[in-house]
Order: C-alpha cells, then structure tokens, then sequence
C-alpha cells in the first residue's frame, strides 16, 4: 500500500506480520501470527498495548493494525514512532505491540549514546507491509494453528521481563545479581568458548569488568590471532587461549582450570564449581558444551541457540576439520530442543531463553537460584524468534500447519541443500 491505513481486527488476530516465503531471508521477531505479545503468552498489564493502556497510541494495538507503505522506517519516524538513530540502530519512542524491538541497553548508562541489542530493521527482518496477507492467511487456516504442545510448567519470566533481561548481555548480570541477593556470594569463575574481544555483545563482560570480582578465575579461548591481542588489551586478567576450539583441544582448556573444578565421579554430594560457563561458536557448539561440560560442569550455562528449526526437532552441526574454513553458514550450532535434551541427563534445566540465547541452571544448585524450568516449546511459542534462515513463512508451516512427519522431512530436505554433506544430526 501506498500509505498508512488502519483496520480493526480484534478476535482476529494480535500479532506482528510477515513476509514472503524465500529461502533467501530469515526471520526475525514474534514467530506467532494469532497471538499478541505479553510478558506470558498473553494480554498483560506489561504490554504497553494492553487495554489498560488503550488510551496511548499504539502501531499494533489490541484493536488496530498499522499497516506501512514502501519505506516503513520513514513512516514510523514521521509518526513519532522511532527516534534517534545510534549507528546501525534505532530506538523506539512510542510503544508498539508486539514491541518491533525490545529497547534492551547493552552499554553502560553513563555513556553517552545509548546502544540497544535489537535492531529494528536489517537484512534478515522481515516486512510490516505483508500483515494484510499473513492475516488473511491465518483468517482462512485458523484451525491449522495449533502450536505443538507438551505437558510441564510454562515459560513464564516475568521476573526477567521486569529486570530488563530480554537479551542475554542483560540476562546474565542480572542472574548473577539475582545470585548474589540471595545470600549465595558472587560469580567468580568463568569460561568463555568464543571469547572473541571479550568486551563487545559478549554477556560475561559486566561481570569480568566487575572490580567486586577481584579473586576472578577467568579462562577466554579465541582462535583468531588479530582479536586475540584486542581480548588481552581489554582483559588482561583473564587468562586467554589463543587456539582453536575442538574435541581435541579439550584437554588444553580444561588443563588451565584448576583440577578441583573436575567433576567428581561416583559423589552424590558435589556441586559445580565452575560458576558460568559461555559457548558461542557459530559451529558445532552442542559438541563442544557436551565435551566440555561433561569433565567440567558449571552453575550457569550460556547457549547460542539456532532457531531456525522449532522444536520438537533437535538439530545440531558437529565437528569437522573444515569447519573453521567452511565461511558464513546460514545454518550452524544446535535447536533448542537438542540442547534441552542433551543438556537434561547432565542435570540442567533451561531457565531463560530469547532471541537466539538460552541459559540453564545445574539442579543441585537450581533452588539457590529460586527459577523454575522452563518448556522449551512454550518459550519457543512466546519469545522473540532470531534465525538467518529460512524465512517466517517456512517457519510456521513447521511449526503450527503441517504434521510433524512432513515437518521433518521438509526440514531434512532443506538442512542437507544448505549443508552439502556437512556433518549433522536432525531427529525427533
């Protein structure tokens, strides 16, 4: 359309839209078409959309749907939706529902120009413009919509949405405050597997900058020699290992902890006591978390999460000689159901989850910490989805229209076209 326009829809559908169906781009944001944001799934008081907050101009309301015409950032910036732009990002003036970005801080306040953590546009968002179609397609598939669904406790964090811990740069300072405020001492040990400089998006960074950390046992790994020497610069009291991760060096990391951080076989009685633990690879990272985790375990596991496949499937990458020469894939690390199940018989439960990020909790230490588990299929249902492939459209059709047999199958198809006889595992 060629200008904005407004339409009612209430009682049919309370979501963001979506764009075409291409393999070329992925998806970012609220995967649901017939459900509104919420801190819960559902209509809150915390939704600055909420009809307790009907009175406020809204893009997406409870009772309208904004619809924007071929340069939508323009629109919104001359309706006083969006604001300033920091560099590649954008901050939100007027609230919007569901929120087209969480405007999450990951730099200190007292710096000058805020950064926020989700972009509002990039190359893998898809377009506002598509909502009359995505509507009218669900309109005519309602009853196909059906998320999967498994017994157990929901994914509710609204103590997380209170704090502000919708990325994991702020999820995990504010589980270590929430650590501390609970009379259990403060995080003083931990090991980043793709540490890169150690500083930028890396959400182990407040806590290695902390000065109350004075005893820190911090251990980086980084393979690449040029950011090696940025990683030192900026935290020259972690001991960093400039070095490829891989089964085969497993040994040399674990190595350069303590040996009382090993676990102790045949001890109903021991905890962890590696405090954090961070894996991001953009490779086979389950393997690497698996390796590492089952010599070494630690209170608080910190997961990149590829969401591109929804659960049930559990997808992971696995290692390779190559894979370090492989380049950019569009397709790497592990679902959230493979890590749930994997990380399940090493004694974990997923406490936080969102945009791509999932962190979990050792259950000898989870009643310290006083968060339930969470369900991987509500979170997946509810949270912000971030995937650089495929698109929503495909997404969907997994995850709510087709039967999971053929949702395997299509999945398979479309892993081993973008893999090419790369090593994998893709089950049920």
């Amino acid at each position: 359309m060629d200008s904005a326009c407004n339409f009612e829809f209430s009682e049919k559908i309370d979501a963001k839209c979506c764009q075409r169906d291409t393999e070329a781009v992925g998806f970012y944001g609220f995967l649901l078409p017939p459900r509104s944001f919420s801190v819960n799934g559902a209509m809150h008081a915390l939704d600055p959309c909420a009809p307790l907050e009907l009175g406020r101009r809204c893009l997406f309301g409870y009772d309208t749907f904004q619809i924007l015409g071929a340069n939508p950032e323009e629109e919104m910036h001359a309706m006083g939706f969006i604001g300033k732009e920091q560099g590649k990002m954008v901050s939100i003036s007027l609230p919007t529902s569901p929120p087209l970005m969480q405007p999450a801080r990951v730099n200190d306040d007292a710096e000058n120009e805020p950064v926020f953590y989700h972009r509002l546009f990039h190359k893998y968002a898809e377009a506002i413009p598509q909502g009359i179609w995505e509507l009218t397609h669900y309109l005519e598939n309602r009853p196909r919509f059906r998320a999967l669904r498994r017994l157990g406790r929901s994914c509710v964090q609204t103590e997380a949405a209170l704090a502000g811990a919708m990325a994991d740069t702020t999820a995990v300072p504010w589980l270590a405050l929430r650590w501390r405020e609970r009379g259990n001492g403060v995080f003083r040990s931990f090991v980043n597997l793709g540490a890169r400089d150690g500083i930028l998006e890396d959400p182990l960074a407040p806590l290695l900058l902390d000065p109350q950390r004075e005893d820190m046992l911090a251990v980086g790994v980084e393979m690449d020699p040029d950011i090696c020497q940025l990683h030192r610069a900026n935290l020259p009291h972690v001991r960093l290992l400039c070095t490829q991760i891989s089964k085969d060096t497993m040994p040399e990391i674990i190595g350069a902890l303590p040996r009382s951080f090993q676990k102790v076989r045949n001890s109903s009685f021991w905890r962890p006591r590696l405090d954090v633990l961070k894996v991001d690879l953009d490779g086979a990272d389950c393997d690497i978390a698996l390796s590492f985790l089952s010599s070494v375990p630690a209170k608080l596991v910190v997961l990149e999460v590829f969401d591109g496949l929804p659960p049930p499937l559990r997808f992971a990458l696995h290692e390779h000689a190559k894979l370090a020469s492989w380049g950019h894939l569009t397709i790497w690390g592990c679902s959230l159901s493979y890590q749930v199940h994997m990380l399940r018989p090493l004694g974990y439960n997923l406490i936080w989850y969102g945009a791509g990020n999932a962190i979990y909790v050792h259950r000898s230490v989870a009643s310290q910490l006083g968060l339930f588990r969470l369900d991987e299929v509500d979170c997946y249902v509810k949270n912000v989805i971030m995937a650089m492939w495929p698109s929503g459209r495909r997404m969907r059709r997994w995850f709510y229209e087709e039967p999971l047999n053929e949702t395997f199958l299509d999945a398979q198809r479309s892993v081993e076209r973008h893999l090419k006889g790369r090593p994998y595992t893709l089950k049920v």
